[in-house]
């Protein structure tokens, strides 16, 4: 069984209690003291982290956008686990681990809702013109003036994944024009009704008022929203990336919004290149750009439910079973189900 591309049973740890291996900079997660009658934990650093994988049989990667496991990795490597407390496994994935039986699974499901309310949130704030309403408060000055209806506008939700269908359904329920885009066509989908292959949805694109990245960041998706498709929008349109900076060419989207020859009314971006961005960048400056410091999954007590997710994924491991939220490593995300996985043989 390839264990990149199919629900995947891990054997059972060894009799001896498990070691798992946590990379944190800031101790044992709070939570994790209950495990420890069940499992021996190691917290270690970056630069201790290539002898603990090599003496471990789990790694919780608590630092999640650390690449350390890149560079600490050995044929000595003893781990057939890594969990990342994270929807976007793209900071860990290389070549030797794709190619590895080791098993990696996610943290699917826990920031869904509040992405979604973020996304909610950005459409407001630009169509319900919030930040200037902000800035005439600042001056003393009372200006009447008329705002857009949401509940006309169409959205094309980039990304099928669970984040993107609580996003179809928090704008659904604001009467919102759903139409979803992913790798192949499809109608009658549960959340977006219609679902758009790649192709479609560039033939399609000046027909959205706001278009939404939400996809996972692979080979085929980097650099996916360029001049041409910027261009290409609709007049006033707004354009949200709450998935990775790389996603978008970001030299096109400062020229297409300071630049009267693009149709883009405004942009709200979550995440940037590089990560954080540069005090010196021009996207700080640029006025219809709304920018925030990849936060829009992280609510007060995501940590405390990241935990809890992963309390029942060390159960599952030390009964045998097939672990939750296994990432298609050659896809770059998690899109299996092991509901109905047995234990193994």
């Amino acid at each position: 069984m390839n264990s990149s591309t199919s629900t995947t049973q891990l054997h059972s740890p060894p009799r001896r209690k498990p070691r798992i291996c946590v990379l944190s900079n800031s101790g044992l997660p709070a939570g994790l003291e209950t495990e420890t009658s069940r499992v021996d934990f190691n917290v270690v650093q970056q630069e201790q982290l290539s002898q603990a994988l090599k003496e471990s049989d789990a790694l919780l990667l608590w630092d999640y956008f650390s690449k350390a496991t890149r560079d600490a990795w050995s044929k000595e490597t003893t781990i057939s686990w890594i969990h990342v407390p994270t929807a976007g496994v793209d900071k860990l994935l290389f070549p030797e681990l794709v190619s590895s039986p080791i098993v990696v699974t996610n943290a699917r499901g826990i920031f869904d809702h509040p992405i979604s309310e973020y996304v909610l949130g950005m459409i407001l704030q630009y169509y319900k013109q919030f930040q200037l309403t902000s800035t005439l408060q600042k001056e003393h000055r009372w200006l009447h003036r008329e705002s857009e209806l949401i509940s006309e506008k169409k959205a094309l939700i980039i990304g099928t994944g669970a984040i993107g269908r609580a996003i179809a359904r928090i704008l659904r329920s604001v009467h919102i024009d759903i139409v979803g885009a992913g790798r192949s066509h499809r109608v009658d989908d549960e959340d977006f009704g219609i679902v758009l292959n790649p192709e479609e949805w560039h033939e399609q694109l000046k027909s959205f008022d706001i278009v939404v990245l939400i996809c996972p960041l692979t080979k085929e998706t980097q650099g996916l929203f360029g001049r041409t498709e910027l261009l290409t929008m609709k007049d006033s349109s707004m354009l949200i990336n709450a998935g990775r900076g790389e996603l978008i060419d970001q030299n096109a989207l400062i020229e297409a919004l300071e630049s009267p020859e693009f149709p883009i009314g405004a942009a709200a971006i979550d995440v940037a290149t590089p990560e954080p961005l540069p005090a010196d960048s021009a996207l700080w400056d640029i006025h219809n750009l709304f920018i925030s410091p990849h936060m829009s999954g992280d609510y007060i007590g995501w940590q405390q439910a990241a935990i809890r997710q992963y309390r029942h994924l060390i159960s599952q491991w030390i009964a045998g079973e097939s672990l939750d939220n296994q990432v298609s490593k050659d896809k770059g995300y998690s899109s299996l189900s092991s509901a109905s996985a047995g234990r193994p043989a």
